[in-house]
């Protein structure tokens, strides 16, 4: 309705300019009612055509609604795609960042000369333990004290300022028949970086410490061992904890978790 209205003010405002025109003329034209209408409507749809680029016929209230659609489709066009621009812009952004922050945290590792593996049975090749033998990580603890299985007699006790990291493995032979496991004379140099500081792996009296474990296990059979570092009071659980391997194949490290 308001279309219609605009366009009935545009004809009256070009049928007035017709008759004033007209009277102004040096002689009077005449015009019949029909001319005059025709006059203005050519008029109308000439600004109409203008600002609608309409083809070459007069223009209707459903040409300007259809034109008025398109320009709002256009508009919400531009729009979703400047939304989308932005979007993608910032996930680049954030991509990037990751993509920066990955290069500099695998530089900082191959820094220290160290292949650091993922999962502890890329670590487990280097004991070269028996066939049907195998080795798991089962978590560590921080502790004051520790004691194989509450056994008080090679119970052990953190210094003044330290605690004890208790790095738990499972040693377990899937084979059919009793195994001989040796990793006490296995040449390998084992520690710890904690906290940003280096500490090596106590060897012990322990029956289940593994840096001195030497012992046949029968088929089926599982043993709990563990490797036992002192570190600073200070550590938490919060910080990375890695243990590091090193002989004459490789050196190699493993991130530990709970």
């Amino acid at each position: 309705m308001a279309k219609r209205r605009i366009r009935t003010f545009i004809e009256g405002i070009c049928l007035t300019s017709v008759m004033v025109l007209g009277g102004c003329s040096s002689a009077t034209a005449q015009y019949s009612d029909d001319e005059i209408k025709q006059i203005a409507e050519y008029i109308a749809y000439s600004y109409l055509k203008e600002d609608l680029g309409a083809n070459s016929r007069l223009v209707d209230d459903q040409t300007i609604e259809d034109y008025e659609k398109d320009q709002a489709a256009w508009e919400a066009a531009r729009k979703a795609g400047e939304e989308q621009k932005k979007s993608e812009s910032k996930k680049n952004k954030e991509e990037s960042s990751k993509s920066s922050n990955a290069s500099s945290d695998s530089n900082r590792k191959k820094s220290d000369g160290a292949t650091y593996v993922k999962s502890f049975a890329e670590f487990t090749p280097v004991y070269h333990l028996p066939e049907g033998v195998t080795l798991s990580y089962n978590g560590y603890t921080l502790c004051k004290s520790y004691s194989d299985s509450g056994n008080d007699a090679f119970a052990l006790e953190a210094p003044a300022g330290k605690q004890l990291l208790i790095i738990n493995f499972g040693l377990k032979n899937d084979g059919q028949a009793a195994t001989m496991v040796d990793l006490f004379s296995k040449t390998n140099a084992i520690s710890v970086m904690a906290g940003g500081k280096q500490y090596g792996v106590n060897k012990t009296i322990l029956p289940n410490d593994l840096t001195t474990f030497c012992e046949e296990v029968g088929a089926g059979q599982e043993r709990n061992l563990v490797y036992i570092s002192e570190v600073d009071q200070s550590l938490t659980d919060g910080d990375e904890i890695t243990l590091r391997l090193k002989n004459s194949e490789a050196f190699m490290a493993f991130e530990l978790k709970q």
